[in-house]
């Protein structure tokens, strides 16, 4: 895509989506998980481009040391110069995670990736959408039987560029299976704060 600002908004969205492979209190890869985003674009103008929008995100295991995930999710972006953006993406992907520690342990995905931009003035709109992949790194640690710690790496391709992203966060038991998320999430021109609850299954 010719605009870079234009990616930069769905890179945004994608980060949404960046901790795909969450781990839950006992380690189990088998959850449901809703994530609140708040996302702001770095276009080069005198102020960020500000967005809002949650995603959905599920994972399964299939082996001991495999688990499958899918994600959806959208961001719709503050009106600039008189236009409207909004953006999306799904993914569908393989992760793999092995322990390197005690309560410890360290993963990569390759996850397929669906994006598309919509743009309108109120008047007329027009939407792109390109198929790239998302390829993730990263290490989780369990501090405690209530807090679990993640750090993670990410490179997005899609529409014929490519954006590095890493993000942190904390979660938090409520309960053996509920737990809430706090992370940001911060791709080249793009970054989110998250807020999130998963469920294990």
């Amino acid at each position: 895509m010719k605009n870079s600002m234009l990616t930069r908004a769905l890179v945004g969205s994608s980060l949404v989506c960046m901790f795909q492979p969450a781990m839950a209190q006992d380690l189990n890869y088998d959850y449901v998980e809703v994530i609140y985003a708040s996302a702001s674009i770095d276009y080069g103008g005198t102020s960020d481009l500000d967005g809002n929008g949650v995603g959905v995100v599920a994972s399964g295991s299939i082996s001991p040391n495999l688990a499958i995930g899918a994600g959806y999710s959208g961001v719709s972006y503050d009106r600039l110069m008189g236009v409207d953006l909004d953006t999306s993406s799904l993914t569908f992907g393989l992760l793999g995670h092995t322990a390197v520690a005690p309560k410890t342990d360290v993963y990569g995905s390759f996850s397929v990736l669906r994006a598309e931009i919509e743009v309108s003035n109120g008047f007329a709109s027009a939407s792109d959408d390109d198929v790239g992949n998302t390829i993730s790194v990263g290490l989780r640690h369990l501090a405690s039987d209530a807090v679990e710690l993640e750090i993670s790496l990410a490179r997005v391709d899609v529409f014929d560029e490519s954006e590095t992203g890493f993000g942190v966060e904390a979660r938090f038991f409520a309960t053996e299976k509920l737990a809430i998320g706090v992370g940001y999430s911060q791709g080249d021109d793009a970054d989110a704060i998250l807020l999130s609850a998963r469920i294990g299954l």
